[in-house]
């Protein structure tokens, strides 16, 4: 008799239900997911349209806040001269006064008019020829100064022109006689309609308002004006006045504009020296409408996806009774999920093995291409020392500026890495602007020569010539916008013109431009050129070259600085690169430099005469350039082409120095470093590492192995002077002490 085997599976009608109820719960979790991302990313694109248009608002009101306080400035200047020259001189007629006020302003188009109004508020003199005068008795300015006697700039809100019918906006002061008391007043009055048009093209994009508001809350100016806002007299809400009172600067999305009647995206910017606020605002409807589109679209494909999930999961269910493939189905699922988080791992194992990659490449690549530039700059440093006639000195000169201009282009790599990690921290040292603008024009001399081009480079005289910051990234700077000029100029010329902005007791404010006549750049353009390894269009780098990594660092460089780069540009026409920064002046004195610091190189080894240094370098060139130097400096060398030779040298006699390159064949300067510290006689001896491994790594390593010290390649002549005198005046017992 045969017994059947039991089967413990379960009867259909309940596996049914079961896989039924899986596949529901299953399809209303994808559901819930595939909503909620959707949600979310359409969330998430809006934030970062509206994110754009904050930043996009605030910078025109930042950018519409300079303007305005430049152009108060200026007429708040010219009403200052003039008033000095009415109180200075004796009473002057009416003809001369009206000269007066006529001098100097046909060259400011913002100005409409100049008046002078007596004590009693009746015009005695009018920029304007053939214009009546009347009483300003009834101008809230006229009002104002008879009764305040203090020195300060009056703006009034909107009026109606008596002459023109226009509306305007005045600046006036007080005019004191001798005695001090109230003499009248001087009015500069501006025309509305000026700002409105310059100002037009703003306001075309985006639906975009600007206006300018006193922060007693009367409105100076809108473009486009809202039909009878200037009649009406309407001003700002508390709400407004308060927010504005509060920061500086700013952006909010009101609800409802007070004058527009939208929702808005709007930024200010307070002015610094006037009471007025700059204010831009996009209609957010209008900010958004690419984006409600968009949305609408998601929603109606969104919507066909979900039906379409609907009817397959009913299908799904229907044959799940004739087809059993819930085990499959879970292994396959099981699979996929172990599928997705290998291909997670292997990408995040990728992603970390080309971060390491890229910083061995640069590594690898400082160290091959710093090592022969080494050489290149030492010996035409050396060479220079030697008896030359005029031209072969100017061609060492100019070989050593180009050979450092290449290094500049290797440091560009180095010094965008560290831009991108937050590394880059800039110099406080005292140098000559003279001397690094000579430098800027030594190194393009040859080319500008060649394409008989004009160079002009205008300081301004009133500038310190010594002041402090980093020259080395300034000169960075300031040769990658000459080199640039250079290279897209073929006839004309180019500027480098350097002003002094404003000058405190400590600092200076200088701005930095420079012109040329060269291809230009259209507006399209313009915006990626400060991005890394972009360049206006592909046609520019086959045919002029360039890694389009020099803007990019040089924008940022002169960020870290406090400035930023500003382009203005006509395709065909030319280009000017400008920047405005602030600097320390060098105190008067710190002007003279120790005697030490004017020493020549050789001067200042004469303390070390004699000492010997054991030089471990595998490039014969860097070997023969170096020990060149220090034996013409008095030093004795023993030179080395691997650590190997050196520990075996320091086991039979004790040098007072040891110059260690890092990587060299046999053995390298890590491995050889933690050998010599373990000798009897090599604890204490200084060994510093010269390579051209210039990274923080790269040092940290070193200094991690046992060296004393770090210089990167190429070598500065004064800087090893410099390392090797303050480590071998150290007593012993101190040497050991590494940083």
């Amino acid at each position: 008799m045969h017994t059947r085997p039991q089967n413990h599976t379960e009867t259909p009608g309940v596996g049914y239900v079961r896989l039924r109820q899986l596949v529901i719960l299953s399809v209303c979790l994808i559901i819930a997911v595939s909503t909620t991302y959707t949600v979310w990313k359409s969330y998430r694109s809006r934030q970062i349209i509206i994110k754009a248009a904050e930043l996009q608002t605030q910078a025109y009101a930042r950018s519409l806040k300079e303007h305005t306080e430049r152009t108060f400035s200026e007429i708040d200047s010219i009403l200052k001269a003039k008033i000095r020259q009415i109180e200075q001189s004796e009473k002057l007629s009416r003809d001369k006064l009206t000269l007066l006020l006529r001098e100097d302003i046909q060259n400011i188009p913002q100005i409409s008019s100049l008046s002078f109004a007596d004590r009693s508020g009746q015009l005695t003199a009018l920029s304007l020829p053939n214009t009546p005068l009347f009483s300003i008795q009834d101008r809230p300015y006229y009002r104002h100064h008879l009764h305040d006697s203090s020195d300060t700039l009056f703006i009034t809100p909107p009026f109606r022109s008596k002459v023109s019918g226009n509306w305007r906006i005045s600046l006036s002061r007080r005019v004191s006689n001798p005695s001090g008391g109230f003499a009248g007043i001087l009015v500069a009055t501006l025309d509305i309609s000026y700002f409105e048009k310059l100002y037009a093209d703003l306001a075309e994009d985006r639906n975009s308002r600007y206006s300018l508001a006193l922060m007693s809350g009367s409105y100076l100016m809108l473009v486009p004006d809202p039909a009878n806002v200037y009649e009406s007299g309407k001003k700002m809400s508390t709400a407004q006045i308060e927010r504005y009172s509060g920061t500086s600067f700013g952006t909010y999305q009101p609800q409802q504009s007070n004058v527009f009647g939208q929702p808005r995206i709007t930024s200010w910017h307070r002015l610094d020296r006037y009471p007025a606020v700059a204010i831009m605002s996009f209609n957010k409807d209008h900010v958004l409408a690419d984006w409600q589109s968009t949305f609408t679209k998601d929603i109606i494909t969104y919507a066909a996806f979900i039906l379409l999930i609907a009817a397959l999961t009913r299908l799904l269910i229907k044959q799940i009774r004739i087809i059993e493939l819930a085990n499959s189905t879970l292994i396959q699922k099981n699979e996929e999920l172990n599928s997705a988080r290998e291909r997670a791992d292997s990408a995040r194992e990728e992603a970390e093995t080309a971060t390491r990659a890229k910083s061995a490449f640069l590594a690898k690549m400082s160290h091959e291409i710093r090592s022969p530039m080494n050489a290149i700059i030492w010996l035409a440093q050396t060479a220079l020392e030697t008896d030359l006639n005029e031209r072969q000195h100017d061609y060492l000169s100019k070989l050593l500026i180009a050979a450092r201009s290449l290094l500049r282009i290797i440091n560009d790599i180095l010094d965008l890495s560290k831009i991108e990690a937050n590394r880059l921290e800039l110099l406080q040292e005292p140098f000559s602007l003279k001397e690094l603008l000579q430098q800027v024009s030594d190194l393009f001399q040859l080319s500008i020569e060649a394409k008989k081009l004009a160079f002009v480079i205008d300081l301004d005289p009133n500038l310190p010539d010594r002041v402090v910051g980093d020259s080395t990234r300034l000169g960075q700077v300031l040769n990658n916008l000459v080199g640039n000029a250079v290279k897209f100029t073929e006839a004309g010329g180019i500027s480098v013109k350097i002003r002094q902005e404003e000058r405190l007791d400590t600092t200076v404010s200088i701005c930095f431009s420079v012109t040329d006549t060269g291809i230009g750049i259209s507006p399209d353009q313009a915006g990626q050129l400060f991005q890394p390894f972009s360049q206006a269009d592909s046609s520019i780098a086959h045919r002029f070259g360039g890694t389009g990594l020099g803007l990019s660092i040089s924008q940022q460089l002169v960020h870290l600085m406090g400035g930023t780069i500003t382009l203005s540009s006509s395709k065909g026409k030319g280009s000017s690169f400008s920047f405005t920064i602030r600097l320390l002046v060098q105190d008067e004195t710190d002007r003279q430099q120790p005697a030490e610091q004017q020493l020549s190189a050789y001067e200042r080894a004469r303390p070390m005469h004699g000492a010997e240094i054991l030089l471990v370098e595998d490039s014969e060139v860097n070997r023969y350039a170096v020990q060149e130097f220090l034996e013409r400096s008095g030093l004795v060398v023993t030179a080395v082409t691997h650590g190997g030779e050196a520990l075996q040298i320091l086991q039979k006699k004790r040098y007072d120095a040891v110059l260690m390159d890092m990587q060299m064949p046999v053995m390298d300067g890590i491995q050889a470093t933690g050998l010599i510290r373990r000798l009897p006689n090599g604890a204490d001896i200084p060994i510093i590492a010269m390579t051209g491994a210039a990274t923080e790594g790269d040092r940290a390593n070193c200094i991690e192995a046992g060296m004393n010290d770090h210089i990167g390649k190429p070598v500065n002549a004064l800087e090893l002077l410099q390392k090797l005198l303050q480590w071998l005046r150290k007593p012993a017992a101190e040497r050991g002490d590494r940083p």
